[in-house]
């Protein structure tokens, strides 16, 4: 994990629940130099996983963020397990994706994440071009300081032009 995220500079990365599948207070005292460093490259990381519910045997699915971007957790409102996630479909991949963390900003209550997509459609039944579009997403943060909702957007006609359809 730790050689991935270093590697790619000024990025928002996504491990899916595979990576790690389980959280705890352990990997954030283990991987805290790591963060700071991230946090250094301007580069995000969103982690898929799951996290102890205090005094049960249950866990709760999280997404976490650590690295160039507030400490935010998203509770069980992540609709499917990250290593599900593609932009377009199966259909239509983009084998190549790269989020690119442009920006975070921290107004009152809400967190806006801004990112540039690029990729190539060249998935099976992709059209063979390539994607550029820039976008944000727009959180609100509960009492909890936790991700109470979000909001996404980008240009849709401007993805499909340059796709070509």
């Amino acid at each position: 994990m730790q050689r991935i995220a270093l590697a790619r500079p000024n990025t928002l990365i996504l491990f899916p629940e595979s990576i790690i599948p389980t959280w705890n207070l352990t990997h954030d005292l283990r991987w805290a130099a790591t963060f700071a460093q991230l946090k250094s490259h301007h580069t995000g990381l969103l982690i898929g996983t799951t996290i102890p519910v205090a005094n049960t045997q249950a866990n709760r699915n999280v997404l976490l963020s650590r690295g160039y971007t507030e400490r935010l957790s998203y509770v069980q409102r992540v609709p499917v397990p990250l290593g599900m996630w593609h932009f377009g479909d199966r259909r239509n991949g983009f084998p190549d994706l790269r989020v690119i963390m442009d920006d975070v900003y921290v107004r009152g209550d809400r967190v806006e994440y801004h990112w540039t997509l690029i990729g190539t459609n060249t998935g099976p039944g992709g059209t063979g071009r390539s994607a550029h579009i820039h976008g944000f997403e727009s959180w609100q943060i509960g009492e909890d300081e936790l991700i109470a909702s979000s909001q996404g957007c980008f240009d849709q006609a401007e993805y499909l032009r340059q796709l070509g359809e």
